[in-house]
């Protein structure tokens, strides 16, 4: 694993392992657009990748123009990037 310029912290926690076609990041943006994370708040996770991977970045433009032409797939977005928020609050607590 490469972690050239990663400084160590004793304090960060492997709280969720993500596999080849797993996502992360929905929860904070869909949060907020519902409301329950203030929008100036910053992210509450950082990843590490253990081995080469590709990331793709989703603007909060992105997710208006989502919004915007395909308002029944957002709702469904939405829904489940705040389950995902809430229940990574819970895994954080524990």
């Amino acid at each position: 694993m490469d972690l050239e310029g990663y400084e160590y912290h004793p304090s960060i926690k492997a709280i969720v392992q993500y596999t080849e076609g797993g996502y992360f990041g929905d929860t904070e943006i869909f949060a907020k657009v519902a409301g329950i994370y203030p929008d100036h708040a910053g992210r509450e996770a950082s990843a590490i990748g253990q081995q080469d991977c590709s990331i793709f970045v989703l603007s909060q433009k992105d997710v208006h123009r989502i919004r915007d032409l395909f308002p029944a797939e957002f709702e469904q977005m939405k829904g489940i990037g705040v389950t995902r928020f809430k229940n990574h609050r819970i895994q954080i607590a524990n």
